[in-house]
């Protein structure tokens, strides 16, 4: 005779199907639609964020981008929030290329971003440099002269026909520099030929999750005012602006996905307890 299956019997035999359709779409939702779903807010990113309420409307912001395309997932969100942001506070952007591969991430982030909406023009409120080749001798060659370092931007645009570049040029004309890298030792030669030289000039960093040992000891030491690390930290910068984008969807994904996976662990204790309990009886 074939034994009664109990409440808890079908518990412990909940069909893995489910849970699998249930993580689908509880991915496919912050795809779709990133919900912007509260995420930590480390003291770094945080000061990340005091630091660029700090750069007065109508300033310049010098951005080295050396992310490349394998690692663009861990910052895409904070280098569109941090663009947004300052497009709408009117600051200026000289934004170039530092890796190779950061080129096509960055043209990306800048069309994402949307400068139109910010009636940011390109030539008078943002220029993108392109790909500069010479890595620590080119980051030094932007702190003493742009137009020195480079005779174009991305374009092939002289820089002396583009109104921004007529009026900055050196670290004299930059209130600061954000800095986003991918390795561990990448934010050395901003230390080195910024920090060391000119420290009166803000850095605020933006790197992989994967760099926050190497970044926060620069942190504490006061060299970096502030940096975000991976998507949580990004997420914390859209979080900011109030605009839930790239970073978000990454952080939402996390999020949701695991709901069904906790359910899944307190549905078996239920049933295994309960099953328990039924047998002592």
């Amino acid at each position: 005779m074939k034994k009664e299956e109990t409440i808890w019997d079908k518990l412990l035999n909940f069909p893995q199907w489910v849970l699998a359709i249930a993580v689908f779409v509880f991915l496919i939702i912050p795809i779709l639609h990133p919900l912007g779903l509260p995420v930590p807010v480390g003291a770094p990113a945080a000061d990340f964020i005091k630091a660029i309420q700090e750069i007065p409307p109508g300033s310049n912001v010098l951005f080295f981008q050396e992310m490349s395309g394998s690692g663009w997932d861990e910052v895409k969100g904070g280098f569109t929030a941090t663009l947004k942001y300052l497009w709408s506070k009117k600051i200026n952007v000289v934004i170039v290329a530092v890796y190779a591969d950061a080129g096509p991430p960055n043209l990306f982030g800048i069309s994402y971003a949307n400068p139109d909406r910010f009636d940011a023009k390109y030539g008078e409120n943002y220029v993108y440099l392109g790909y500069v080749p010479g890595e620590e001798v080119m980051v030094a060659a932007f702190r003493d002269s742009i137009r020195k370092a480079v005779s174009v931007d991305y374009l092939g645009t002289p820089l002396e026909n583009i109104p921004l570049l007529q009026k900055v040029d050196s670290y004299k004309d930059f209130h600061s520099i954000i800095v986003s890298f991918s390795t561990g030792t990448s934010m050395d030669k901003y230390v080195r030929q910024w920090y060391a030289t000119h420290p009166e000039i803000p850095q605020l960093w933006m790197t992989a999750s994967g760099n926050e040992m190497s970044a926060v000891s620069y942190w504490v030491a006061g060299m970096a005012k502030g940096y975000l690390s991976g998507p949580t930290g990004c997420a914390a910068m859209e979080n900011f602006i109030g605009e839930p984008g790239l970073a978000a969807k990454i952080t939402d994904m996390k999020n949701l996905a695991s709901i069904p996976t906790l359910v899944l662990v307190a549905i078996g204790n239920i049933a295994y307890f309960g099953k328990k309990r039924l047998g002592r009886r």
